[in-house]
């Protein structure tokens, strides 16, 4: 991958890998051009991946799973070295260079930079609230500690 400031990740392509089409006699240099030529000889079910056993909804999951298989990182981050194949990653990686802290407990003044620490946090709160639901003991006949 060649990465540029300030523009888009590029990938290098090498013209001496080669990949054809398992069903006419189309190549190219490109997987993911392969991929999408694929999809015009397999209509019952288009969406496969053709490394692993992966079969998506539909062709935008389809082209985030073959960057799992290709390397590929087009989300760069402005901040810093950091590259990612999902952009929900880089948004949620570009917090820790912000402070942006868009999830708020109801309950107290937490506020967190992912979801998941924040439906966490809330767990604790009702662990807490179940916890002084339960019924207490009656420990007066019993003597106190010494």
């Amino acid at each position: 991958m060649v990465r540029e400031r300030g523009g888009p990740a590029k990938t290098q392509s090498s013209s001496s890998k080669c990949h054809q089409c398992p069903h006419c006699p189309f190549t190219t240099t490109q997987e993911t051009l392969l991929f999408e030529h694929c999809l015009t000889h397999n209509w019952e079910n288009p969406l496969s991946c053709p490394h692993c056993q992966y079969r998506p909804a539909d062709a935008s999951q389809m082209k985030r799973h073959m960057r799992i298989h290709t390397g590929e990182k087009p989300y760069l981050c402005p901040h810093c070295p950091y590259e990612t194949a999902d952009g929900s990653n880089l948004k949620r990686h570009i917090r820790t260079h912000t402070g942006e802290k868009p999830y708020s407990c109801p309950h107290c003044p937490y506020q967190t930079a992912m979801k998941g620490n924040l439906n966490r946090h809330i767990r604790g709160h009702m662990e807490k609230d179940s916890i002084g639901a339960l019924p207490t003991a009656d420990l007066t006949h019993f003597p106190p500690m010494q």
